[in-house]
């Protein structure tokens, strides 16, 4: 979970495990627990997640296309979008969720309850 969902603001691991844990308990109970028919239990929720996110691996495709994280450098929101609609053959948009209106916070990728990706 550290590895694979992290929170970035926390500089030294050691010293984050409660909002860590805060945070993964938030996600399972806005998240999770409306997917335990395909899930089954809070285990199968985060591995299916692990799953999906090393499936659709958003930031190795935005830095395949030559978009990397920078405090310094923007890139238009259609690059982004572009980007992952090609290398995943998506037919719906991914949403992309900012922060102060120019920063990404999240990408967003629409999965069913069946974990089918949303056209």
């Amino acid at each position: 979970m550290h590895k694979y969902w992290p929170i970035l603001s926390c500089n030294d691991i050691s010293s984050c495990n409660n909002k860590m844990n805060s945070f993964w308990a938030d996600q399972w109970e806005q998240h999770g627990t409306c997917s335990t028919s395909v899930t089954e239990d809070l285990y199968g929720y985060f591995l299916t997640a692990l799953e999906l996110y090393l499936k659709y691996n958003v930031m190795e495709v935005l830095l395949q296309a030559k978009v990397k994280p920078s405090n310094s450098n923007t890139y238009p929101s259609a690059v982004l979008i572009s980007a992952i609609e090609n290398a995943f053959q998506f037919h719906a948009k991914p949403q992309l969720d900012c922060k102060n209106g120019d920063v990404i916070k999240e990408v967003r990728l629409c999965f069913t309850k069946n974990l089918q990706v949303c056209h």
